[in-house]
């Protein structure tokens, strides 16, 4: 494993371990379940529409890649934190390391 690798392994787990908001798990269309992910949820996101800005209910979510072991999360799919399920409605980013996700919150 080279240098480079070695410091992106330890600037993502930094990441990971100061912005996480719990460890979670996500259900994708077909029931397969990915448990043990660290999850950030970001509560203050702006999406452009084509017409208007939406910002009502709206979540992003964001995980490491590798822990989703080749899942790729669509809308429908379902990230679980606590008791709070977070529906996905589209990709907002997804750079191979980290992957951000907009989502609509169901509480219980």
């Amino acid at each position: 494993m080279s240098r480079f690798e070695r410091a992106m392994q330890r600037m993502n787990k930094a990441i990971t371990s100061q912005l996480n908001d719990g460890i979670g798990e996500f259900v994708d269309g077909n029931g397969t379940v990915r448990q043990g992910l660290h999850l950030m949820i970001d509560s203050k996101i702006e999406m452009a529409g084509v017409v208007e800005m939406l910002t009502g209910g709206i979540k992003a979510v964001t995980v490491r890649v590798p822990e989703l072991c080749g899942s790729k999360p669509s809308r429908g799919g379902v990230f679980k934190l606590n008791q709070t399920r977070y529906i996905v409605e589209d990709t907002l980013t997804d750079d191979g390391y980290f992957a951000t996700y907009a989502c609509m919150e169901q509480r219980p």
